[in-house]
C-alpha cells in the first residue's frame, strides 16, 4: 500500500489543506490553490560554483533564517538534542549574539534518557560547554497518570499518534511551558534535505556514481561507508538494490516484509478500506538521491513529524519555528548536486563545512546517528497491564478493525518475549483509545 499526502482525516466530510497550498472562501465557494512548489530542475549548482562560495551561500542563509525566526516578543527557546541539526541551530543563536553584541536570552531543553543507547545528552552537554546558553534536561518517562497522559494526547493530536515519540515531545513541551517560553526552535527537516538518515539515501548516492560510469568512486564510498558509519555490506547491498527498484516495488516489498500486523486485522476491514495511492514522481530531472530526499521530505517524516509536534505545542500554547524548512534553504539545497550532501561516507556535507569553527568539532564531526527515539520496549512493558485491560475491554472486542481474539494470543507472545511487535501494539492501543475519546463519549 503505497501512501502520499493528501487532504484527508480521521473525520467525514472534515478535511486538511495539503502542503503549501492557500484556501480563500468567497461568496460561498471554496478555491484551494498551491502557493509554492520545488522547480523540476538539474541539481548541479556546485558544478558551477566553488565549494567555498557555496558554503558561504548555505551559511547565510542557514544564519538569515535563523535570525527570522529569533524575532519576538514573548521568551525564545530552542530544543537541543545533541544532534547535528539542533547544535547547529543552537551554534548559530550563539554566533549571531556574538557578532551583533546581542545578550544571549535564550533557554535550551534536551530529552534525556538513562537508556545509554539511546541518550544524546552528552553532545548537548558540548554545544552548552561551547555556547554557555542555560539547558534544561528533561527525563521523559510514563509514570502513574499513563492513561491520563494518553487521553490529554490524543485529543490534542487529534488522530492516532504511529509512534511514542510523541510521548517525550509532549513532556518537552510541558517543561517548556513552565519556563514561560512562548516560542520554541527545532531542527526539523535537514534530515530529508541533506542526506541525515544515511542507511536510507546512501544506496541512491551508490546507483548515481554507477549511472554515471564512476566506478571506481563507487567501490571507494562503498569502503567508506563501512569505515565511517560502520554499516554492514549486506545492508549497502540492499539498499542499492531499493534505490535502483521504482517507488512502487520498493513500498510493496517494504510492506509484505514489515506490515504484519494486516494479518490481525478483519478481513471485510481489509477488502473495504484498501487503498493504493498513485505518487507521481514529477522531478524527473534530480539525481536519484535528490529525488529520493524530495519524497521523504514531502512524503514521508516531515508531514506526520509536523503535525504531531504542531499539535503538541499549541496544546500549550507554545509556538514551534523550524529554520531548515526555510523556503529559501529548501530551494537552495535542492539546487545542490550530491556531493553536498553525501560524499567519502559522511552525510550532510554542507553543513558541517559550514559550521566550522561556530560549532563543537565533537558534534561537528559525530557520523552516528539515534534520531528522536524512545525506550519503546520499556515504556511497552510498563503500560502492560494498561494495555492488557484495553485487549480484554467490551469496547475493544466490538470493534470492526481487528481480530481482537488473536490479538490477545499474540499479546502474550510478545509479554513473553517470543515475538516483537511492540510499535504495532501501540497503535493497536493509540487507535482504540482515540475511538474513545472521539467516540464512545
Amino acid at each position: 500500500m503505497i501512501k502520499e499526502i493528501d487532504n484527508e482525516t480521521m473525520f467525514k466530510n472534515i478535511y486538511q489543506l495539503p502542503p503549501a497550498h492557500y484556501l480563500i472562501l468567497e461568496n460561498g465557494k471554496i478555491k484551494i490553490e498551491n502557493y509554492w512548489r520545488l522547480k523540476n530542475e538539474q541539481n548541479n549548482k556546485d558544478y558551477f560554483t566553488s565549494d567555498k562560495e557555496l558554503i558561504n551561500q548555505f551559511r547565510d542563509l542557514f544564519f538569515s533564517s535563523i535570525k527570522m525566526r529569533l524575532r519576538s516578543d514573548v521568551p525564545v527557546g530552542a530544543l537541543l538534542s545533541g544532534g547535528l541539526d539542533s547544535s547547529a541551530i543552537v551554534s548559530v543563536i550563539n554566533s549571531i549574539a556574538k557578532k551583533e553584541k546581542l545578550p544571549v536570552d535564550i533557554k535550551t531543553f534536551t530529552a534525556a534518557y538513562k537508556e545509554k543507547e539511546i541518550d544524546e545528552s552528552n553532545y548537548a552537554k558540548e554545544v552548552v560547554k561551547g555556547t554557555k546558553i542555560p539547558n534544561v534536561l528533561v527525563y521523559p518517562n510514563l509514570n502513574n497518570n499513563i492513561s491520563c497522559d494518553i487521553d490529554k494526547i490524543m485529543y490534542h493530536q487529534d488522530e492516532p499518534p504511529i509512534s511514542m515519540t510523541v510521548f517525550p515531545h509532549w513532556y518537552l513541551m510541558h517543561e517548556i511551558k513552565k519556563h514561560g517560553i512562548k516560542v520554541i526552535i527545532s531542527g526539523q527537516g535537514s534530515d530529508e534535505m541533506l542526506a541525515g538518515y544515511l542507511e536510507q539515501f546512501l544506496g541512491y548516492s551508490l546507483v548515481d556514481l554507477l549511472s554515471n560510469y564512476r566506478y571506481q568512486r563507487f567501490f571507494h564510498d562503498i569502503k567508506k561507508f563501512k569505515d565511517k558509519s560502520n554499516i554492514k555490506y549486506s545492508i549497502i547491498l540492499l539498499q542499492i538494490l531499493k534505490a535502483i527498484a521504482t517507488r512502487r516495488i520498493g513500498m510493496l516489498a517494504k510492506s509484505l516484509m514489515r506490515d504484519k500486523g494486516i494479518l490481525y486485522l478483519r478481513p471485510d476491514f481489509i477488502k473495504n478500506n484498501w487503498k493504493v495511492y498513485n505518487y507521481k514522481e514529477t522531478m524527473t530531472k534530480y539525481s536519484r538521491l535528490n529525488e529520493s530526499l524530495y519524497r521523504a521530505l514531502t512524503l514521508d517524516s516531515p508531514p506526520y513529524i509536523l503535525h504531531y509536534e504542531d499539535r503538541n505545542s499549541m496544546a500549550f500554547s507554545i509556538e514551534q519555528r523550524v529554520p531548515f524548512l526555510d523556503y529559501r534553504l529548501v530551494e537552495f539545497l535542492f539546487s545542490l548536486s550530491n556531493k553536498q550532501k553525501i560524499d567519502n561516507g559522511i552525510s550532510k556535507i554542507i553543513l558541517r563545512n559550514s559550521l566550522k569553527g561556530i560549532m563543537p568539532e565533537k558534534v561537528r564531526q559525530r557520523y552516528s546517528k539515534l534520531g528522536f527515539t524512545v525506550p519503546v520496549n520499556k515504556w511497552m512493558r510498563e503500560m502492560k497491564n494498561y494495555a492488557f485491560n484495553i485487549l480484554n475491554s467490551r469496547d475493544f472486542n466490538k470493534r470492526i478493525y481487528w481480530n481482537p481474539t488473536k490479538l490477545r494470543k499474540l499479546y502474550k507472545k510478545q509479554l513473553k518475549g517470543e515475538v516483537n511487535m511492540e510499535h504495532f501494539f501501540w497503535r493497536i492501543i493509540a487507535c482504540e483509545i482515540w475511538h474513545r475519546i472521539y467516540f464512545d463519549k
